[in-house]
């Protein structure tokens, strides 16, 4: 029908008579947050908004959605142009979460309205991850039924006795894992020892360091670790004093989930009576 009328209505030029203004509104969200963390740890993700058009937005939405289930949302006022606004959400989980190679996805995406024309623009989604380490227990004790001698221990009399380490409660594999620790001046190592896995323990007389090391450890297998044997001599001077039987023992792996190398601690390992006088 156009076609047919255009032969008898003549085509007229109208001149615009106000400048057309050509409005770019544009709202970028970015997001923050730790892409590894251990289990109990409070997660805390910063929200940025941002204004880069040429056009006041009003009404602005932020959606953040958790593979957990979660959802935050919240409604923020106007953001004028170059404007920059900032929002720092905190999640936590519980403490007490066993789950292998636990991590959490979120995507967060906002909505605001132009503020000249009442129209609603959208932003990208963006996303990210965050990934929990292996949570760990790691543990030493010594056993005087096992060995000989007196006990409580006495001042100038041996000892003897089994000292257990062990390793449980991980949720992910392990890779290179080690145990290690130092022998006081007064403890001797028999070379009597025994593992879960892994190679035998390995005793360095220079440094006095006892080592249990294997390579890798699954993720809910029992628990894990090593035994030895000492001798302890303790002397007058201790008389009344709990003394170390093992110096502070260290832990260290590589958690194959996070690539993390995790390392721990356990302080002394100390008798659990004080040295009795000599007979």
């Amino acid at each position: 029908r156009g076609i047919d009328q255009c032969d008898r209505i003549p085509y007229q030029q109208v001149a615009i008579q106000q400048p057309i203004e050509v409005l770019t509104p544009r709202l970028n969200i970015t997001t923050t947050g730790p892409s590894v963390v251990n289990v109990g740890d409070a997660l805390h993700y910063t929200v940025t908004q941002t204004n880069s058009g040429d056009t006041t937005l009003d009404n602005i939405t932020t959606t953040i959605t958790a593979t957990t289930g979660e959802k935050f949302s919240w409604q923020d006022g106007a953001l004028a142009p170059g404007e920059q606004r900032n929002k720092t959400l905190t999640l936590a989980v519980p403490a007490g979460t066993r789950q292998k190679n636990l991590s959490i996805d979120y995507t967060a995406t906002a909505t605001a309205t132009i503020a000249d024309i009442g129209v609603t623009t959208y932003t990208t989604p963006v996303s990210g991850t965050s990934k929990f380490n292996s949570t760990l227990a790691i543990s030493q004790s010594a056993n005087y039924a096992l060995g000989y001698g007196p006990y409580p221990l006495r001042a100038w009399e041996v000892s003897a006795m089994r000292i257990f380490w062990q390793v449980e409660d991980f949720t992910n594999d392990l890779t290179n894992v080690t145990l290690q620790a130092t022998l006081p001046s007064q403890v001797e190592w028999t070379g009597h020892s025994a593992v879960t896995q892994g190679g035998a323990m390995s005793y360095d007389p220079s440094t006095r360091t006892v080592t249990w090391h294997t390579s890798s450890i699954p993720s809910f297998s029992h628990p894990q670790g090593a035994s030895f044997e000492v001798r302890v001599l303790p002397n007058s001077d201790q008389v009344g004093k709990n003394i170390n039987l093992i110096n502070d023992l260290r832990f260290s792996a590589r958690d194959s989930f996070t690539g993390t190398v995790l390392v721990r601690t356990v302080g002394a390992l100390r008798t659990d009576q004080v040295i009795q006088p000599e007979q």
